[in-house]
């Protein structure tokens, strides 16, 4: 209740308090730790969830520890605790996948990244997958040059969230397959904006101005991008 109504310190409190009285009841532990994820105290919610998993090893509490991990940046041990949920978990998981494929993106796994989305097609394209789990597919596709692919999951991204990295991506995909035409509309998307991607957008309107014989427009385009990043 205490933490329905958004008073975190006094439900840390209370969950502390219950574990003093009966330090083997795993979810005192799990609802501890829930708590200080909230208050951005990862480290202690760690510390915490391995105790309820030592209690109890169930679904939820895996669950809990492999987001924390990914959290933490520890993409190692996300990856391992995921792959614990679905050896014990009875239906499938988009949740816990939602996590095992940025983890394992951000280990540079990249074909594995493509080989576990390709496992489970249509439970990622039809379920409530996070925005940045299919950015990370599409990202994965690109690095291994496998731009079609990228090109749809990006297009698919950009249908749900207006992201500035997306449209540059997509852009840099399209450029790669020769639709030139689509690729400077994705790259006018980023250029103007102020963002990290301006300056990148507007140097691969120039690569794609150039390619295409428009050199007076290639020119202008480098300008850009010097005149914003000397």
């Amino acid at each position: 209740v205490l933490s329905l109504l958004g008073k975190t310190d006094n439900a840390i409190s209370v969950y502390q308090k219950a574990i003093e009285l009966d330090n083997k009841n795993g979810n005192y532990f799990y609802l501890l730790a829930k708590e200080l994820k909230k208050a951005g105290n990862y480290e202690d919610a760690k510390e915490k969830i391995i105790a309820a998993i030592s209690i109890s090893s169930l679904v939820e509490y895996r669950k809990l520890l492999a987001e924390l991990y990914f959290i933490t940046r520890k993409f190692k041990d996300a990856e391992d605790e995921c792959r614990k949920v679905f050896e014990v978990a009875k239906d499938f998981d988009l949740e816990t996948l939602c996590i095992l494929i940025p983890a394992l993106y951000h280990q540079s796994r990249y074909g594995d990244v493509i080989d576990t989305c390709e496992k489970y097609p249509q439970k990622i394209e039809t379920g409530k997958t996070t925005n940045d789990t299919v950015f990370c597919i599409a990202r994965a596709y690109s690095k291994l040059s496998k731009f079609e692919e990228a090109i749809r999951w990006y297009k698919q991204l950009l249908e749900k969230e207006e992201r500035t990295d997306a449209w540059y991506y997509l852009g840099c995909a399209l450029s790669h397959k020769e639709k030139f035409d689509e690729a400077l509309t994705a790259f006018h998307k980023v250029v103007g904006n102020g963002s990290h991607y301006d300056v990148l957008a507007s140097l691969q309107c120039g690569h794609v101005f150039f390619r295409t014989g428009k050199i007076k427009e290639a020119e202008e385009s480098y300008q850009r991008a010097y005149s914003i990043e000397p």
